[in-house]
């Protein structure tokens, strides 16, 4: 999803992917905020929002 500059959010049902290990949203200029289903991505080992510049703060369980 890297450099997706009108993203504004991601869908809650993006925490049901489990197996995912790596997300990549660098550069999405516009993105503002991340779902709290994010800290279900138990397999997650990269985590990625360097140059999220709108993003305004991370969910408390990540």
């Amino acid at each position: 999803m890297e450099r997706c500059k009108s993203l504004i959010s991601l869908p809650n049902e993006l925490g049901n992917l489990t197996s995912l290990t790596t997300l990549n949203m660098n550069g999405c200029l516009s993105l503002t905020s991340l779902p709290n289903e994010l800290s279900n991505l138990t397999s997650l080992i990269t985590f990625n929002v360097c140059g999220c510049s709108s993003l305004i703060s991370l969910p408390n369980e990540l």
